[in-house]
């Protein structure tokens, strides 16, 4: 072996490697460049981390649990629905900083101002985002990219004079209107939160005598139109700022203090028999904690699938797997409608959600026991489609087939819902096929 070219042979990996460190090491230093730039692009921490941090420990339950009076339809509801109701018209689709529908209400009630630089209010439009940032409102390039991603715009930036002329002038626009009408909802209930917030019942008042909320019962004209004592309203509002101040404080005990409080005063304050009892506020909350239409849905598009390869292969274990799925997409279903009416008291079919939902249960049922008496192998393929493509309607038509869920609290509008169900029954017997000559006329009585 010549010993000449042992130096020789060594050096040469050396080389390789000492060139490929330098590269990895170029690479490592660009990425921390980055990483460390990065957070000076980015938004401050969001103030709901530390609720967050404490909501698995607030008795959200109680507090969701509370009843209050939509003075806006005239409805009975509770503060979980209500919730679920003003988080979506501010926050639109998807979850507000990662809470709970009802701490997220309550934090926007309380802490409203921490939250007016963040973008929190909805605009679904493309159309208007571009509208809301072209020039001469200011907006960088990168705040332009963000805002179109979100779809959603701070309080702040809504309200800067600049962007105010700008949505006086889209006001104007015809086919702008509802659009603008959308984000004009956003911003009055992320403004009037705590006007809306009316879950002081009217000791002295009536089913129909609208509930007040607890600023009210700061102004003496207001409390004794309500029929309150100056003790009552003492006590009520006493325990409201305890657990205000506790929310902001992040006192998880203080917090938990205050909605027993509220939960054992306020219900004293309503007129015998007008409270909602618990068991229908507790019903109400599993309704829309359960969420079995979802999970009807995702249940309803496997069946459709399964039952694409049943139709196509004529495999019996396809076809009963598809039958399985579609049984259990309608017992989701038909527990979920169970839970409605019992929540709303009469037959869930007084508006357009109901209708479309129940229509759909009810025609897919009838595919069902077609499609095990008949001959004919196609009704369950009809009927896992129809299932999934109706309980799809509330999330592509959310203005038209919206969720929300109240009791009746006016007599008239009690009787006018019935009226509308009526109405939507002829539609329905219409649309499984026993047509009517001569529909009822459906007249509408607003107070």
């Amino acid at each position: 072996m010549n010993v000449l070219q042992i130096p020789i042979k060594v050096p040469a990996p050396k080389a390789k490697r000492t060139a490929w460190t330098h590269f990895v090491a170029a690479t490592l230093v660009v990425i921390a460049a980055i990483s460390m730039d990065a957070p000076a692009s980015e938004q401050a921490p969001s103030p709901a981390a530390s609720l967050r941090d404490i909501q698995n420990q607030i008795d959200i339950g109680t507090l969701g649990r509370l009843a209050m009076l939509d003075n806006n339809s005239w409805r009975y509801s509770t503060v979980d629905s209500w919730s679920r109701k003003m988080v979506g018209e501010i926050y639109g689709p998807g979850t507000f900083e990662g809470l709970d529908p009802v701490a997220a209400a309550i934090e926007l009630l309380f802490n409203a101002d921490a939250y007016n630089d963040r973008p929190l209010l909805y605009v679904k439009d493309l159309g208007v985002l571009r509208d809301l940032t072209m020039h001469p409102i200011a907006v960088t390039d990168d705040e332009r990219s963000q805002i179109y991603k979100s779809k959603r715009v701070s309080h702040d930036f809504i309200t800067s004079p600049a962007v105010q002329h700008r949505i006086e002038e889209l006001s104007g626009e015809v086919m702008k209107n509802r659009a603008m009408g959308r984000l004009g909802r956003a911003k009055h209930c992320y403004e009037r939160l705590q006007a809306m917030f009316t879950v002081v019942p009217c000791p002295s008042g009536k089913r129909e005598t609208p509930w007040i909320p607890f600023s009210a019962l700061l102004k003496e004209k207001d409390r004794s139109a309500a029929g309150l004592s100056i003790d009552q309203a003492e006590t009520a509002f006493k325990a409201f700022r305890e657990f205000g101040r506790s929310w902001v404080a992040r006192d998880v005990k203080g917090i938990n203090a205050g909605i027993a409080a509220l939960n054992e005063t306020l219900p004293k304050l309503a007129p015998a028999g007008l409270y909602p009892t618990e068991l229908s506020r507790e019903t109400e909350m599993k309704y829309r904690r359960y969420e079995l239409i979802k999970k009807g849905w995702g249940v309803y598009i496997l069946a459709f699938f399964v039952s694409i390869f049943a139709v196509a292969t004529r495999y019996p274990w396809a076809r009963w797997t598809g039958l399985a799925l579609l049984v259990t997409a309608l017992g989701l279903h038909g527990y979920d409608l169970w839970l409605r009416w019992q929540v709303v008291g009469r037959v869930p079919v007084a508006n357009m959600y109901e209708a479309v939902v129940s229509s759909a249960w009810i025609a897919s049922m009838l595919g069902l026991l077609l499609e095990l008496f008949t001959r004919k192998r196609v009704y369950l393929l009809a009927s896992a489609f129809l299932g999934f493509f109706s309980l799809a309607l509330p999330e592509l038509l959310p203005d038209q087939v919206n969720n929300n869920i109240e009791r009746d609290a006016h007599p008239r509008r009690h009787h006018a819902s019935h009226s509308y169900g009526a109405h939507h029954r002829q539609l329905w017997c219409h649309y499984i096929g026993i047509r009517r000559r001569q529909l009822l006329p459906v007249r509408f009585r607003h107070s």
